[in-house]
């Protein structure tokens, strides 16, 4: 899995979320990826996964982030801001 891999790299800046850094051509340019994004069903509709998310992006609007890309359900993320580009 994805998280699991970022994990043991020790890449992920908001472990709760699976937040990391995104390099451009090699490059650190303050970009992050957040995501795949995932609440046990059985907790689900308690607004854990809304807390997570605005607790994440939270952290990376502090930190100066320029970016963050998102790897999930336009419509889940759009509640909290974000949108898709270039016509995706």
């Amino acid at each position: 899995m994805i998280v699991d891999a970022l994990r043991a790299a020790g890449r992920l800046s908001v472990p709760m979320v699976a937040l990391s850094p995104v390099l451009i051509d090699g490059r650190d340019e303050r970009w992050f990826g957040l995501g795949p994004l995932s609440v046990a069903p059985m907790r689900q509709r308690q607004r854990i996964g809304s807390a997570l998310t605005r607790n994440a992006l939270a952290r990376l609007r502090a930190s100066g982030a320029a970016r963050c890309f998102v790897l999930g359900d336009p419509a889940y993320y759009a509640r909290f801001g974000l949108r898709t580009e270039g016509g995706r």
